[in-house]
């Protein structure tokens, strides 16, 4: 039997995290994630190659999920790409860590990357096509770049808690990211187009990120539920004063057909936002569409299934 798991798409920045309950295997897995976002726009594909471990045997449900999983992952969108290795150490089934580290590269199209000297300047939506309308006034103003080409890393690490009781699945995963471009001279800030938020360079920030989803409801083709995302910037090396930071709030739809395909559906409202979350703004939500196909091969019999990614 293979585990069962319900993946959950991140909106925004189309991270893909997974709950997983059922019996232990050594597994080859091959995920491919197509995602696309409204409300800032998005699209990117990710492909992930990623083996599970498992630590030891047990018959106990608090322990028989146990496994380290080292994970190669690529990204790719119009505007970057990025590309890395990960690592997954889940001791019991209901308490697990990762980390990832990847390279990236701007591909200096649509605006992706618009630096600025600090968070002083505006950058909301009508902001950002000016600055790229007016480009070389831009930098001629000493007010940083609009769609460079840069390189950098980005650094991730947290722990998450998570439960399964009946058709109920629930998961808080939280922790602590980095990310770091070579900016040009006299910039410090970036807009961040997952997170969309201005992000000081090379700056640490939290997240905490949480899912109540339901299996089998409303019909049994369909998990879903409730999702929470937070992103925020102030707690280390944001300017004094300055509150970057986000969370959004919504439903969470997953769709599972044939074997290894699933389709997510999420809509989340801005409870907190330095502008989206204001006035006739907060009424719009960010809506995410994504479709995954994972293939697993089990190392305990030989076998190769295209494995369902969720109940």
């Amino acid at each position: 039997m293979q585990p069962r798991r319900v993946s959950s798409l991140a909106a925004v920045s189309f991270c893909l995290s997974t709950v997983a309950f059922g019996e232990q295997e050594r597994t080859l897995e091959v995920s491919a994630l197509l995602a696309s976002r409204a409300n800032p726009l998005g699209l990117s594909l990710q492909v992930d190659l990623s083996k599970s471990l498992p630590l030891f045997q047990s018959d106990s449900i608090l322990l028989e999920r146990n496994f380290v999983r080292p994970v190669a992952s690529a990204t790719v969108s119009p505007a970057r790409a990025l590309g890395g290795l990960g690592l997954v150490f889940q001791p019991f089934s209901v308490l697990g860590f990762k980390t990832t580290v990847q390279g990236l590269r701007t591909f200096g199209t649509f605006g992706n990357l618009q630096s600025f000297p600090n968070t002083s300047l505006p950058w909301d939506d009508d902001d950002l096509a000016e600055r790229v309308r007016d480009a070389k006034g831009v930098e001629e103003r000493g007010e940083g770049e609009v769609s460079g080409r840069r390189s950098g890393h980005v650094f991730h690490v947290s722990s998450y808690v998570q439960f399964k009781v009946g058709r109920v699945l629930g998961r808080t995963e939280g922790g602590v990211t980095r990310a770091w471009y070579r900016l040009p001279p006299g910039a410090s800030v970036f807009y961040d187009p997952g997170e969309d938020l201005l992000l000081r360079n090379g700056a640490y920030s939290t997240f905490v990120n949480a899912d109540a989803l339901v299996e089998r409801f409303p019909v049994d083709a369909l998990t879903s539920g409730v999702s929470l995302r937070t992103f925020d910037a102030r707690a280390y090396g944001a300017p004094r004063g300055v509150r970057l930071r986000n969370a959004r709030v919504g439903p969470t739809l997953l769709w599972t057909f044939a074997q290894g395909h699933l389709l997510a559906l999420l809509a989340h409202w801005y409870a907190i936002h330095p502008y989206r979350a204001k006035g006739t703004r907060a009424a719009v939500p960010s809506v995410a569409l994504a479709y995954e196909h994972e293939v697993n091969f089990s190392f305990d019999n030989g076998a190769r299934s295209d494995a369902p990614a969720a109940p």
